[in-house]
């Protein structure tokens, strides 16, 4: 599994289905072993920006405008959580790419 850094992009996988819930919670369904997991509102904000192929360096930096937290820490609960869906096979890391 790659490491997330912040330089890398995250992909979310195919045969996905998400969900949202009330109260800003959602639901993702792997179609390719039906299992479903919950994501809080802070986990599905993150889940709508990887829809948008970002840097991780560029959803930390729209997150820390976003809520009161400070940077090392988010940064750090931010690559905690991509590693933990990438071993769960939701998401694809993958490393910055030169052009």
């Amino acid at each position: 599994m790659e490491r997330a850094l912040l330089c890398s992009t995250v992909s979310l996988r195919d045969n996905l289905l998400l969900a949202d819930l009330d109260m800003g919670e959602a639901a993702v369904l792997s179609l390719e072993d039906g299992v479903y997991y919950g994501l809080n509102p802070v986990a599905t904000r993150i889940w709508h920006l990887f829809e948008e192929s970002k840097r991780v360096s560029e959803i930390r930096d729209l997150l820390l405008k976003e809520f009161s937290v400070e940077s090392d820490r988010l940064t750090r609960d931010l690559i905690e959580l991509i590693e933990q869906l990438a071993k769960l096979g939701l998401v694809e890391i993958s490393p910055e790419t030169t052009a």
